[in-house]
């Protein structure tokens, strides 16, 4: 999964491995969405004892945790089958 729209992103500006941008509303919906796809791969995606994905990684860059913040706040709130 690749990170959210960044600010910079919005500005058509180029940030490579800098770590000076943030995501955008736009970039928050996105990493929801993509929450919702990824959980239907998977019968229940939370993180919990039960969790059938096993590991998550992430880069050290501020917008790719920002990305995985919001997945993880989604998964959290569905409902289980959800």
């Amino acid at each position: 999964l690749r990170h959210g729209q960044t600010d910079m992103n919005a500005a058509g500006i180029i940030q490579g491995s800098s770590d000076v941008s943030r995501l955008t509303p736009l970039g928050r919906d996105q990493a929801r969405f993509a929450a919702t796809g990824i959980s239907a791969h998977f019968e229940w995606s939370t993180f919990s004892d039960n969790d059938p994905l096993a590991a998550v990684y992430v880069s050290t860059i501020s917008r790719a945790a920002e990305t995985l913040d919001e997945v993880k706040q989604e998964w959290e709130a569905m409902e289980p089958g959800e």
